[in-house]
């Protein structure tokens, strides 16, 4: 059961990781799928630092947990996969309805789900042993 919460932890972490490298090192074109626009200096370092490396951190604490055997730190990736899904909300209540909008809540909340559950099943497996 401890294998699978790794897995389960480490799919996060690699679609964290994957996307915030897009983020970091191809700013435009990840600018652009998120419906983002960069008209200056500033705004390729907002997108590179603010998305692309909090996106970055965020998978390196799941990788941590799964390297060092820390399920703890699993806390931190998934209270930033939940603020995430809470600033998408606040944005569908505040701006307005989006499809792509949705995808991006279904995509988050999904991140903070797996993490969720990958924690309680190693935490299960913890104590079985």
């Amino acid at each position: 059961m401890k294998i699978i919460a790794k897995i389960m932890a480490g799919l996060v972490g690699t679609i964290m990781a994957l996307s915030g490298i897009y983020f970091l090192i191809k700013p435009e074109l990840a600018a652009g799928s998120a419906g983002l626009t960069i008209d200056n200096t500033f705004g390729f370092s907002s997108i590179r630092g603010l998305i692309g490396g909090t996106m970055v951190m965020t998978a390196a604490f799941a990788f941590y947990a799964i390297i060092k055997n820390k399920k703890e730190t699993l806390h931190t990736t998934g209270m930033i996969a939940l603020a995430w899904t809470i600033g998408r909300l606040l944005s569908l209540f505040l701006d307005g309805f989006d499809a792509a909008s949705i995808r991006g809540v279904i995509l988050s909340f999904g991140m903070f789900v797996f993490i969720v559950i990958s924690f309680r099943l190693w935490e299960k497996a913890e104590k079985a042993s």
